[in-house]
């Protein structure tokens, strides 16, 4: 594609460069590749620009590039413990059943024809793809998505949806309808990590190009999708100080106060928890709209048939401020903190309908067990990294959570 136009630059420093990669350009760098074009736009042929993720040819967006070799070390360390994160919108042919969900499938990809596919089992060249997703907008048989990848597997986001029978509009090789503009139907949206020289955390964004389709959808639900995303970008998710314990507190009674399966006593037993040898400073996150403390998620130690794991409970968001995806936003920060510090497994007891959407299913699946009883559907574990070994039991919770041998509160 001959580039015409200038590439954006968002930011450049003399580590990092982030720029919107214009769909038609390849992510790599080869002749008239994107760090090609960019040497070429700044003037010098020996500007060091390294690509750190890539976005398919037909996909544009927010990408980033490193100006050094360790730069380009520490970012790629990121992507590897998935502290990198990665939002996108696409418009998809037809509309998911659920407005959210978490897609979990085995990807391979055959080279001989450049395409990826379900497997139906693991081997050598199949990997675990995860995708989260939440319905944006819906209009005359499309509907618009925010996408959140979890994994980055080669055209994980296409085939993960056209798998269930809703393609990407434009995206012909995975059996999406023909689209006017240039590209397909994916924009790379949303860009967070950590400056590999200061350690900040940075984040960068940016809207689809106007036209088709994205113009399709431009109804109230995505005005307020919109609003909502922007919010979510200004909230911050941090480990706990001592100086919130008391806002804590207060929280997490407020959060449980007309909760059903609740004994009103959530806040006194994160107050427990945090005196216990089970707790882990690392995985007791606040989340901070402001400066108003608007959730809270812990983490603490357990263990299975002699393995270390970990429980989650509890999880508390204020009540004005829930459904807005809060909770799942601190548990997925809890999960990538909790991978990087070599945590395989988490367990939850909790809502058969709301866990799932980060990853969660029965945890008799692995062959973990409660030691009370409870409905299958509610005990849930989810498996943290593709390394994880085995483990099978029944869980072993800390004396704060006053759960005996047989039976818990």
């Amino acid at each position: 594609m001959g580039q015409k136009q200038p590439i954006q630059i968002l930011y450049q420093d003399k580590r990092i460069l982030i720029c919107l990669k214009p769909p038609g350009v390849v992510s790599v760098d080869q002749p008239g590749g994107l760090p090609d074009l960019l040497r070429r736009q700044l003037g010098g042929k020996g500007e060091c620009l390294r690509t750190i993720h890539r976005l398919d040819q037909p996909v544009g967006g927010v990408m980033v590039l490193a100006r050094s070799r360790e730069a380009a070390r520490r970012l790629s360390q990121q992507v590897e413990n998935r502290g990198f994160r990665k939002e996108y919108l696409a418009v998809l042919t037809g509309s998911p059943e659920q407005e959210t969900g978490t897609l979990r499938d085995l990807l391979g990809y055959d080279k001989r024809i450049r395409r990826a596919y379900v497997a139906p089992e693991r081997d050598r060249e199949v990997r675990e793809a995860i995708l989260h997703y939440r319905v944006l907008d819906t209009v005359s048989g499309h509907a618009l998505v925010g996408v959140e990848l979890e994994t980055g597997r080669t055209h994980q986001i296409r085939v993960q949806f056209a798998a269930r029978g809703l393609p990407l509009v434009g995206d012909g090789k995975y059996g999406g309808p023909p689209l006017a503009m240039e590209g397909i139907a994916l924009w790379s949206h949303r860009l967070a990590f950590h400056h590999p020289q200061t350690g900040e955390r940075m984040s960068f964004s940016a809207p689809p190009p106007a036209g088709e389709p994205w113009s399709w959808l431009a109804g109230r639900k995505e005005a307020d999708g919109a609003r909502n995303h922007r919010r979510r970008s200004n909230m911050e998710i941090r480990q706990e100080r001592r100086e919130d314990w008391d806002a804590v507190y207060c929280l997490v009674r407020k959060a449980f106060s007309s909760a059903e399966q609740s004994d009103g006593n959530e806040q006194d037993l994160v107050s427990a928890l945090r005196e216990s040898q089970s707790f882990i400073p690392e995985l007791s996150l606040v989340a901070v709209d402001g400066e108003q403390i608007v959730g809270h998620i812990l983490f603490t130690r357990v263990t299975v048939g002699g393995a270390q794991a970990l429980a989650l409970a509890p999880l508390s968001v204020l009540p004005e401020k829930q459904g807005k995806g809060i909770g799942l936003a601190l548990i997925r920060e809890g999960h990538r903190i909790a991978g990087q510090l070599g945590y395989g497994y988490s367990i939850v007891l909790g809502h058969a309908g709301y866990y799932p959407k980060a990853g969660y299913q029965p945890a008799s699946r692995y062959g973990i067990r409660a030691p009370f009883h409870v409905p299958d559907g509610n005990f849930m574990a989810v498996k943290l990294s593709d390394q994880a070994p085995k483990v099978e039991g029944v869980v072993q919770y800390d004396a704060a959570f006053g759960i005996g041998d047989s039976q818990g509160k």
